[in-house]
C-alpha cells in the first residue's frame, strides 16, 4: 500500500516528537542524576520516546495486521504514563505519603491499575484498526475494559493537574510558582487535548488522527522551560554556578526568598550538622543562625548586607562567622546566597594566609602586565622586582636586577657626569630610614644610557611602602624618549611654520612698498619730463612758470621720505 501524504507527515510529526522526548530525558538525568524525580521523569519521558517511535510506523502500515501488532506491542505506554506522571506530579509536590511507611504500598496501589490495564488491553480492547484518511486509525471495543481505561486516564492526569496547582496556591516561593504553574498548563494543555482527539472522537467516530503522543509534546516543552528558566529538577539554576560554589572553601548556602535552604556547600553542610543535602532542604534560616541575627534579619533585612560582614554564630556548634547575604534576582522568583567565613582561630589564620597568597599572586599579575616600568627594592636596599618594560628601558635582565643593590644598578646607567654611588645609596637609606628626601613625592626627569649606549630620557616616581618593622621602596619609571622626540618634532614644525609665515608677511609688506616708491617715483620723472619740454620749447623763461611742476617733485619727495 502507498504511503498516503497524511501518512508521511503523521509519521515525521511522530519522529520529531520522539527526538524531543529523547533530549528530555537526557536533560533530565544530566541535571541531577540523584534525585527521584529526575529519575521518574526519566522515565516517562523515555515512554513517551518509545510511543512515539512506534506512532511513526503505525500511522504509515502497510497493511492492518501489522498496524494491529504494533498498537497490541505498545499499548502498555498508554497505560502507564498516566500513573508516572501522577507519581511525579506527588514527588515534585513533595507529598508525605511518598516518605512515611505507606510509601511501598501506596506505589504499589498507584502502579496495579496500570499494569492490569497493560495486560487486558491488547486482546480486550484494540480491535481491527481502520484505514481512514490515508493512515490507520485505532478502532476499540466498547466494553468495560474501555470504560476503565478512559476514567484511569482521565483520573491520574485530572489529579495531577489539580495537585501541581494546589501545591502552587500554598506555597510562597515565587520560584516553585512559576514551576508548577508551567507543569500543570502543560498537563491540562496536553492532556486535555490527547483525551479529545483519542478518546471522545474516537468515541463518537469522529474521522480525526490518534495524535494523544503529539499532543504530550506540550508538556515535555513545559517542562524544558521549567529547567532553563527556574532551575525545575535542578540542584541549582546553574551548573557551572554551582561547581563554583562547591569548590569555595568558606560557608556558602542558597536560600529561596521564603528562607528555606535550596543547597549548601560541603563546609556549609558540616557546619549546619547535616549529612545531605535533602535533610538540608528541610531547615531555614532560623534553623542555623542565632535568635538575635535572625531577629535582626526579620526587622532590617539589609543588615546582613553589610559588605564589612556582621559577627555571627553558625550552626548548632555556633560556629564564629563573617556574615553576608548576597540577593539574587532574577525572572521575579528572588532568593538569596549566604556566605560566611570561619572566625575559629585555626580557620582564620589558613584563610590569611591564603588572602596573602592571593594578594602576592595579584601583585606579580599586575607588575608584569604593567606598561610602565616598575621596581620594588626591600629595605636593604636591594631589588625584589624587576619587570619586562625595566629591561626595555635599562637593557638590564631580570636575572642581573633581582637580589642587586639599587645604587648599583643606577649607576651603571647614569651618565658619565653623574655617577656618585655614594651618594646615591646615602639618599637611599635615608628614605628606608623614613626620612624626607627629593627622591620621593615628586616626579624627577632625567637622562640615562642603556646599556647598548642608546641615551633615554625618563621620568621616574618613587614611594615608600611600609612593612611590619622597615620601610620597602617602590618606582615607577615611564620612557620619555620617544614622546620627547615627538614633541621636538611638532616645535620644529611649528618654527618652521611661523618662519614661512613671517617671510611671507615680510613679502607682502616689501611689495606694498615698492609699488608705493614706484608710484611716487613715477610723479618724479612726470614732472621733470614737463620742465624739460617746457624749456626745449622755450615756453618756460622764468622760474616761476616751473612752479607748478616743482610742487610736484617737491610733494612726491616728501611722501617718498615718509
Amino acid at each position: 500500500m502507498a504511503q498516503s501524504f497524511a501518512a508521511l507527515w503523521l509519521s515525521r510529526a511522530a519522529l520529531v516528537a520522539a527526538v524531543v522526548f529523547a533530549y528530555c530525558a537526557w536533560k533530565i538525568l544530566v541535571i541531577d542524576r540523584r534525585g527521584t524525580a529526575n529519575h521518574i521523569a526519566f522515565v516517562f519521558n523515555i515512554v513517551f520516546m518509545l510511543w512515539a517511535a512506534a506512532a511513526s510506523f503505525w500511522y504509515s502500515a502497510p497493511d492492518a495486521s501489522q498496524a494491529l501488532r504494533l498498537y497490541r506491542a505498545f499499548s502498555w505506554t498508554w497505560c502507564l504514563f498516566p500513573a508516572l506522571i501522577l507519581h511525579f506530579t506527588m514527588r515534585v509536590a513533595d507529598c508525605k505519603v511518598l516518605g512515611g511507611p505507606w510509601r511501598l504500598p501506596f506505589i504499589v496501589a498507584l502502579y496495579l491499575p496500570s499494569a492490569l490495564l497493560s495486560l487486558a488491553l491488547p486482546d480486550g480492547l484494540l480491535a481491527q484498526p481502520v484505514y481512514r484518511g490515508g493512515y490507520w486509525m485505532l478502532a476499540v471495543h466498547h466494553n468495560i475494559i474501555y470504560y476503565l481505561f478512559v476514567i484511569h486516564y482521565f483520573v491520574y492526569v485530572l489529579v495531577s493537574v489539580l495537585l501541581a496547582f494546589f501545591v502552587r496556591s500554598k506555597t510562597k516561593n515565587k520560584r516553585v510558582r512559576k514551576r508548577l504553574a508551567l507543569l500543570g498548563g502543560s498537563y491540562l494543555a496536553g492532556g486535555l487535548l490527547g483525551f479529545i482527539t483519542d478518546t471522545l472522537f474516537l468515541f463518537l467516530g469522529v474521522d480525526f488522527p490518534n495524535m494523544a503522543i503529539i499532543w504530550i509534546v506540550i508538556l515535555s516543552i513545559g517542562m524544558l522551560v521549567a529547567m532553563y528558566r527556574y532551575g525545575f529538577l535542578s540542584i541549582m539554576p546553574v551548573r557551572e554556578a554551582l561547581a563554583a560554589l562547591e569548590s569555595m572553601a568558606g560557608f556558602v548556602i542558597y536560600l529561596d526568598d521564603t528562607g528555606k535552604i535550596i543547597w549548601a556547600n560541603a563546609s556549609a553542610l558540616k557546619a549546619l550538622g547535616t549529612s545531605s543535602i535533602e535533610q538540608a532542604r528541610k531547615m531555614d534560616y532560623s534553623s542555623f543562625l542565632s535568635p538575635e541575627i535572625t531577629e535582626r534579619a526579620r526587622t532590617n533585612p539589609d543588615i546582613l548586607g553589610d559588605q564589612r560582614g556582621i559577627r555571627a554564630s553558625l550552626g548548632p556548634e555556633n560556629i564564629p562567622v563573617s556574615l553576608r547575604v548576597h540577593p539574587v534576582a532574577g525572572d521575579g522568583t528572588g532568593g538569596f546566597v549566604l556566605t560566611a567565613i570561619d572566625l575559629r582561630p585555626e580557620y582564620a589564620r589558613a584563610h590569611t594566609e591564603r588572602r596573602l597568597a592571593d594578594a602576592g599572586l595579584m601583585l606579580d599579575e599586575f607588575i608584569s602586565r604593567s606598561l610602565d616600568g616598575i621596581v620594588i627594592i626591600d629595605p636593604e636596599g636591594c631589588v625584589v622586582r624587576w619587570n619586562d618594560p625595566m629591561i626595555s628601558i635599562t637593557g638590564i635582565r631580570a636575572e642581573e636586577a633581582v637580589g642587586t643593590p639599587y645604587w648599583d644598578l643606577q649607576a651603571s646607567v647614569e651618565l658619565d657626569s653623574s655617577k656618585d654611588v655614594g651618594q646615591m645609596r646615602r639618599t637611599l637609606q635615608e628614605v628606608v630610614d623614613g626620612h624626607q628626601t627629593d627622591m620621593t613625592h615628586r616626579i624627577v626627569e632625567r637622562e640615562i644610557c642603556r646599556r647598548d649606549g642608546a641615551r633615554r630620557i625618563i621620568q621616574r616616581d618613587a614611594f615608600t611602602i611600609p612593612m611590619a618593622d622597615k620601610t620597602g621602596i617602590a618606582m615607577i619609571v615611564r620612557d620619555m624618549t620617544d614622546d620627547r622626540r615627538r614633541a621636538e618634532e611638532n616645535i620644529g614644525r611649528i618654527r618652521k611654520l611661523d618662519h614661512a609665515q613671517k617671510m611671507e608677511a615680510v613679502g607682502t609688506l616689501s611689495g606694498g612698498i615698492a609699488h608705493d616708491f614706484n608710484n611716487t617715483l613715477a610723479g618724479i620723472i612726470g614732472a621733470v619730463s614737463l620742465i624739460k619740454q617746457e624749456i626745449e620749447s622755450g615756453s618756460c623763461r622764468e622760474i616761476k612758470d616751473m612752479d607748478k611742476e616743482l610742487d610736484i617733485i617737491e610733494r612726491s619727495a616728501n611722501r617718498a621720505a615718509s
